[in-house]
């Protein structure tokens, strides 16, 4: 046999080749490997990309949608708006116009009430206190006259028959400010548009004096300026020959008379009043043949003068405030009716106080302990009132007197309210006597425990024709029959040395 013999040597070198080899297999390995990792995360990074391009693509198409929508309504925001003010400049220009035409209008009738030494009123339409009216009267009729103060004005009622009427403002706007036209005397003027065609003739029942006069009213009116005069059913016996109006119609009686004529006195004049009870009145003339002249001012000699101005329609007019009075029982309405001259509650016969509990606009003011309350317009301030303790008032001022009767207080007085309350008298659970309500002297009856009346202002005025105008009629009846500041004693003057 034979021996090979390997050195170590080259044992060792081969055992290192086979380790090198192995280990660049290795290593090549490792990079392929490495390689194809890159590649396929190469390649999801490139498919990643494309669908995130797709996706943003598809974002942005959506965007873009939205986008265009949003400048749609925006678009659409902005016309909206457009119109919107252009209509609103539309409204303005048509107010500005309005208002344009109201000023023209006013400067108008200011030219006409207020006659200027200027043609031109001023443009802001302010009246100044050296500007001053000619003593002119008006070329037209119906218009407004004058009189001495230069901002005052008497207001004229076109009446077709005295059907229609004008409302009556109580403040003018000038400028910026409030004016008070100083109208409080509530005097107007009336013009008839057409010639009075009927007329409603009331006199005073069981009087030889009234029948002669009517007679010749009668006689005038029919046969001189060919009106038809009604009567009453109750002078039906001493003029048979002339109509009686039906006491059906009374709801509608206004709608049938221009003007009324009263001939006797106060009472034969709120009689005729109450035909007209809650319904409007025709202008009323007033005859006095009675005792009381307050409300009849003309006298019945001259009754031809005053009958022509009538028809004429030279003449003013007061208007006379009524009260609407009402009866709750159990808060139901039980009565209702107007009133000219007063509404009393009081113990009638009975000799214990009464008790009443008094509200304005429903707030408590009072708990009366008194004979009786009395509320009263101020028409009927110089009647009733008087007597009480009340104040005497001009026919024209607009308010309501509250007036206590013999009340149980030294601080008891006289209250003043403005025309535009609700005045409220209950008659108190814990009263002791009985009340009884009366009204313009006719009794309506008893009112028990627990009821109460409710007084309003009425907006039906009594249109009552003046001989003069109402401050000089009014100054004239309180100093002729009442006395008013007369003194038959009067201070002699002094004399110096």
């Amino acid at each position: 046999m034979s021996t090979v013999v390997v050195n170590n040597s080259q044992a060792k070198d081969k055992e290192n080749q086979k380790g090198k080899l192995l280990v660049t297999i290795q290593k090549v390995k490792t990079k392929k490997t490495i390689q194809n990792d890159d590649n396929e995360k190469k390649k999801k990074k490139h498919h990643h990309h494309r669908q995130s391009k797709k996706h943003h693509h598809r974002r942005s198409r959506v965007h873009h949608k939205r986008g265009h929508n949003k400048r749609y309504h925006h678009r659409l925001r902005k016309e909206l708006k457009q119109q919107q003010k252009m209509k609103k400049l539309d409204k303005m220009e048509y107010r500005k116009s309005l208002k344009k035409r109201v000023k023209e209008k006013k400067n108008l009738v200011l030219q006409k009430n207020f006659q200027l030494e200027r043609k031109p009123l001023p443009k802001s339409k302010t009246i100044s206190k050296t500007q001053t009216t000619k003593k002119e009267k008006p070329k037209k009729k119906g218009s407004f006259d004058e009189i001495s103060s230069p901002k005052v004005r008497i207001n004229v009622i076109k009446t077709n028959n005295s059907k229609k009427e004008k409302s009556v403002d109580n403040y003018f706007l000038r400028g910026n400010d409030f004016i008070h036209p100083l109208s409080a005397r509530n005097e107007l003027k009336l013009d008839w548009k057409t010639k009075p065609k009927t007329v409603l003739l009331i006199k005073q029942r069981g009087d030889t004096e009234t029948t002669k006069l009517m007679s010749k009213m009668l006689k005038l009116l029919t046969f001189a300026y060919q009106i038809n005069v009604l009567i009453e059913p109750s002078a039906k016996e001493d003029f048979p020959d002339y109509e009686c109006f039906d006491t059906n119609d009374k709801p509608n009686l206004y709608q049938i008379f221009d003007f009324v004529i009263s001939l006797g006195g106060n009472g034969t004049f709120l009689y005729t009043v109450s035909l007209f009870n809650l319904q409007p009145v025709p202008p009323l003339l007033g005859f006095s043949v009675g005792s009381l002249r307050f409300l009849t001012n003309y006298d019945s000699k001259n009754f031809r003068k005053s009958i022509k101005a009538a028809i004429q329609g030279k003449f003013f007019l007061t208007l006379r405030s009524r009260l609407v009075c009402r009866i709750f029982s159990d808060d139901e309405l039980v009565f209702k009716t107007n009133i000219l001259n007063e509404a009393v509650i009081d113990r009638s016969g009975s000799s214990r106080v009464v008790n009443l509990k008094c509200y304005c606009d429903n707030v408590k003011f009072t708990t009366i302990s008194a004979d009786g309350v009395l509320v009263s317009t101020p028409t009927g301030s110089t009647g009733y009132n008087i007597s009480a303790g009340g104040p005497i008032t001009h026919p024209a001022v607009s308010g309501i007197l509250f007036t206590p009767m013999c009340a149980h207080s030294l601080s008891a007085r006289p209250l003043l309210f403005p025309d535009s309350v609700v005045i409220k008298i209950k008659v108190a659970k814990d009263s002791n006597g009985i009340c009884y309500c009366t009204f313009d002297g006719k009794q309506y009856g008893e009112l028990k425990k627990g009821m109460y009346l409710t007084i309003t202002t009425s907006k039906y005025p009594v249109p009552s024709i003046n001989v003069n105008n109402s401050v000089a009629d009014w100054f004239q009846a309180i100093s002729t029959i009442l006395g008013w500041n007369e003194r038959k004693i009067k201070h002699k003057p002094y004399e110096e040395d």
